[in-house]
């Protein structure tokens, strides 16, 4: 994750600018000693750093033993129930929340826009038992785990035996997984429950826009894959729940493509900011309030791969998306590999449309939108200066150490993960 530069105005910097108090509560991936990026309020116990020192959420679970946090290790085999500190992570998030609703709700002396940001689902894949055994107990695999993905994309992955294998797995271990993955989504929707209960009782909910999103999905076992880093609809279409009361009606949906960027402007123009500049994103309230209005549906999505993954077979890839139609390119040593799919007619992907003649005009449109202004080279030679700096930043701060963080001792006494399937 790179560092962002506190010169560049964000959507919090414009609704603190137009009377608002901003609070980030939870998760939030802020690199550098800048935690606040127009956040009025950043709760202290979920910043990444504290004075000149870096406190990454990574370095605290390395003194939680190892079955109850993700490292570089087989998030699979890891799998089956208890409580992590991924979980311990988010109930602390959720009491800080609702905390601050009863709070504000005392004072109520400017409107608010509060961040809250959740950990769970997160490898490794461990909920919560009474949620985890629920699950288990269903027969929840289906078809469409079947590997059909480009051969380039099989060859690529096949090496690392992680989220991201797209070799066969033990159906005995993917039913534990996703029992476990489930869970922790129960887990979380229960959360999130919870905070809106604290609004709903702090008298504050009649007027307040609420937003559910996350920032990716996770292929979950989907054509044997798991993890965040390819451009499947499992892994890169992420949820967006709006409730505006008196603005937007209840169960209505919009079948308009959209990117996350969009919430940006969609905030300011809700708190009656002004708008963020030199950003091609777009506000979504003509949208939600049913305005006719020119919308184009296109969206795009990038990633490096060689920050994530500790290793030598890099890989720099780019989505388009428009209409129905999506189109990626995987740049793996130096050579892009193209796929193209039809979102309406195939649904689950499993179709390459990329060499049928009849379609290479949307191709080609498609191409050019997702090469302008995509140097993967240099994003490539980019990402490994920042790998080399960060890595070693991160060992002068591990053999530093970081006291005053506590968390339970015996976090890993509840997990297990001997399981068997019942025929």
């Amino acid at each position: 994750f790179d560092i962002l530069s506190s010169a560049i105005p964000t959507w919090a910097d414009m609704v603190s600018k137009a009377g608002y108090e901003t609070a980030l509560i939870g998760r939030m991936h802020f690199e550098g000693p800048d935690q606040y990026h127009g956040f009025d309020f950043v709760h202290p116990d979920f910043k990444n750093w504290n004075g000149a020192h870096a406190e990454q959420q990574f370095i605290y679970s390395s003194k939680v033993p190892v079955d109850n946090y993700w490292s570089e290790r087989n998030s699979i085999e890891d799998s089956g129930s208890g409580k992590t500190y991924v979980q311990f992570n988010d109930e602390r998030v959720c009491d800080a929340a609702c905390d601050y609703l009863e709070k504000y709700s005392r004072r109520r002396d400017k409107p608010f826009a509060a961040v809250v940001g959740f950990y769970m689902p997160h490898p490794p894949y461990i909920g919560r038992t009474d949620l985890f055994e629920n699950y288990f107990k269903k027969n929840i695999l289906d078809g469409t785990r079947e590997n059909v993905i480009p051969q380039y994309l099989y060859e690529y992955f096949k090496d690392f035996r992680s989220w991201w294998n797209p070799e066969p797995i033990d159906r005995m271990k993917m039913q534990v997984a996703l029992s476990a993955y489930y869970a922790m989504i129960e887990h979380m929707d229960s959360l999130v429950g919870n905070v809106l209960s604290a609004l709903e009782n702090s008298g504050l909910s009649d007027n307040t826009v609420v937003i559910y999103t996350s920032d990716h999905g996770d292929m979950s076992s989907v054509k044997n894959c798991w993890g965040k880093l390819l451009f499947y609809e499992e892994s890169a279409r992420v949820p967006l729940l709006i409730r505006s009361p008196g603005a937007i009606k209840p169960g209505s949906s919009c079948p308009a493509v959209c990117n996350l960027r969009d919430l940006a402007q969609t905030i300011c123009d809700i708190a009656g900011a002004d708008p963020l500049v030199l950003t091609d994103a777009r506000s979504l309230i003509p949208l939600l309030r049913g305005i006719s209005v020119k919308w184009e549906n296109y969206t795009e999505s990038e990633l490096c791969l060689f920050p994530i993954i500790r290793q030598t077979k890099h890989a720099v890839c780019k989505l388009s998306r428009f209409n129905e139609w999506k189109l990626w390119g995987y740049a793996i040593n130096g050579e892009v590999h193209y796929s193209l799919f039809n979102m309406n007619s195939d649904p689950l992907e499993s179709i390459d449309c990329i060499d049928e003649e009849r379609y290479s005009a949307i191709v080609e449109e498609l191409k050019s939108r997702l090469r302008d202004d995509w140097d993967y080279r240099n994003i490539l030679s980019s990402a490994i200066l920042r790998k080399q700096d960060r890595r070693m930043c991160s060992h002068r701060l591990e053999a530093k150490g970081l006291p005053n963080f506590n968390f339970p001792k015996d976090l890993d006494s509840t997990i297990n993960k001997d399981y068997h399937l019942v025929p």
